[in-house]
């Protein structure tokens, strides 16, 4: 746990030598089952578990702003294992401004909060949760009906992608006829831009332009349209 210096009172106060970087110091509990570890990197950083301590020390690459260049840093094993953990799938929003990293941060936490909310409810109704979701599957989960739903179809600008060398030359596997991916529910109910794309080539009359698979333009189609 990434702790601040000012909330360890009951410890003795870590010193640590801010004159080079990789500079470790550590204390520990008196029945030794919590151990609070200092770091200093590009600054001070106080991290805290029960599990992981110092050891076993790595070295990692980490970028020098004075030499401009990488350089080795001795890390000990719990800042390296809470980088490692911690991270899981952050959502990406490719911007440096700060309202919009709290609120995607916002998201995220919303939906790991909710995420851990499903495993325990999916526990408690099948009595196991090795079968549930993992946070990657319960996230797309959520951003297919995000992504779909109430959405009308805007055509894309430009030519399509030209197949590559690879593509053309490997081999059609397929031996019958293709499985419809699963859609979500909310994005097939939305009735919004359900509409079957006509072409030239067999059985493209029967494609949903919208949810992009094989579907009949007869009366099974209605399911999209009526409820």
């Amino acid at each position: 746990m990434d702790m601040r210096n000012n909330k360890i009172q009951q410890t003795p106060r870590l010193s640590i030598d801010v004159s080079g970087r990789g500079t470790t110091d550590f204390r520990t509990t008196k029945a030794r089952d919590i151990i609070a570890v200092a770091w200093y990197d590009n600054r001070r950083v106080t991290l805290t578990s029960t599990y992981f301590g110092v050891k076993p020390v790595k070295l990692k690459p980490r970028w020098d702003r004075k030499q401009h260049k990488r350089v080795m840093v001795k890390v000990p094993s719990i800042v390296h294992n809470y980088n490692m953990l911690s991270g899981l799938y952050r959502v990406s929003h490719k911007s440096r401004n700060w309202t919009k990293a709290i609120f995607f941060w916002v998201i995220a936490t919303a939906a790991t909060n909710g995420w851990l909310l499903y495993r325990k409810v999916y526990e408690v109704f099948s009595g196991q949760k090795s079968d549930s979701m993992d946070l990657l599957a319960f996230m797309t989960s959520i951003s297919e009906p995000l992504c779909f739903t109430n959405k009308a179809l805007t055509p894309q600008r430009g030519r399509r992608r030209e197949r590559t060398v690879e593509e053309v030359a490997e081999p059609s596997t397929s031996t019958g006829a293709r499985s419809m991916p699963p859609v979500v529910e909310d994005a097939q109910k939305d009735k919004v831009a359900h509409w079957p794309d006509v072409g030239e080539k067999r059985r493209r009359c029967r494609y949903c332009s919208k949810l992009s698979f094989n579907q009949s333009h007869e009366p099974k189609y209605s399911q999209y349209q009526k409820k």
